[in-house]
């Protein structure tokens, strides 16, 4: 299994969701970004949140993790990742990649997922055929990782052919499932509603 480190992308603006931050939106009692590091704090080293410096979402990381802020948050996934890797702690095997606004992803599979690491090779969540996140890269990929640019995403790596990709199959689609909209906060609050 080897050594796994998070890093928690949770710089983006929130558009879809305006007046409500996501990440900070209320999900059966507690943040959507809590979630997160709920589901991921117990099967990793460490976790690193990037952040574009909103106060109200390092707020609610508290001392869970450390945050980074990414000084350009309008470039994109690919520069919060940069900032996350630059953060990283020497002596890691992989990195795990989360998005922080996938609450429903659950702690089970994300150690399904960092049960396969292997430093040379990818693993990804696939729940009915469709892959989800969060994403274990091997130390061997990190390379790669930290080339991207605004003008190619982490997932052209995983389908351009170059890289070990380990698949794994998970029973929930929580793997699928992010808070973009309005309407998708409440259908997580209904599903956890459920789920209590």
């Amino acid at each position: 299994m080897g050594v796994v480190d998070a890093i928690v992308l949770a710089a983006g603006a929130s558009t879809r969701t305006r007046p409500v931050h996501k990440l900070t939106a209320d999900l059966g009692g507690k943040p959507v970004i809590a979630w997160v590091l709920d589901a991921v704090g117990p099967c990793v080293r460490d976790v690193i949140v990037v952040t574009s410096g909103d106060a109200a979402v390092e707020a609610l990381v508290g001392d869970r993790a450390r945050v980074v802020r990414n000084p350009r948050p309008e470039g994109g996934m690919s520069t919060s990742l940069a900032v996350g890797l630059d953060a990283l702690r020497p002596g890691g095997d992989a990195v795990l990649q989360v998005l922080g606004d996938m609450p429903l992803v659950r702690t089970g599979d994300v150690r399904a997922l960092v049960a396969e690491t292997r430093p040379d090779r990818v693993v990804v969540p696939v729940h009915d055929g469709f892959r989800g996140h969060p994403v274990v890269w091997g130390a061997a990929s990190l390379s790669v990782l930290r080339a991207l640019d605004a003008t190619t995403t982490a997932r052209d790596l995983l389908v351009a052919g170059h890289l070990t990709v380990v698949e794994i199959p998970i029973d929930d689609d929580g793997v699928l499932f992010d808070v973009d909209t309005p309407e998708a906060l409440e259908e997580a609050r209904a599903r956890v509603s459920r789920r209590a």
